[in-house]
């Protein structure tokens, strides 16, 4: 599909595999849009047992420029944990612009 004039993948409320590799420590950089105005979005990565086990970074773009823009959280079992894993180091502000392609650098 195309939005804001560049082929792209539409996610959707499920998970979505778009790689499947091995890595081991790294960087990951993706660009990324988004046409809502409230709701989350992510990655997840360091994957294991299928899913129940990984880390996650999401972004709400609800609370642009709060500092709970951005939220890390392990995924222990399939539970989300970003109750215990809140607060500094764990979540921070950014700008989630509306229909505007901007980077996004986990490292």
């Amino acid at each position: 599909m195309r939005f804001l004039s560049f082929v792209a993948w539409r996610l959707t409320a499920r998970p979505s595999f778009l790689f499947r590799r091995t890595l081991r420590d790294g960087v990951i950089d993706l660009d990324v849009a988004t046409p809502a105005t409230r709701g989350f979005f992510g990655i997840q990565f360091r994957i294991v047992d299928d899913g129940t086990n990984s880390e996650w970074v999401y972004l709400r773009q609800h609370k642009s420029r709060l500092p709970v823009a951005m939220q890390y959280t392990p995924v222990l079992h399939t539970g989300l944990n970003w109750q215990l894993y809140n607060g500094p180091g764990f979540t921070g502000a950014v700008d989630i612009p509306k229909d505007v392609w901007f980077h996004l650098r986990l490292g």
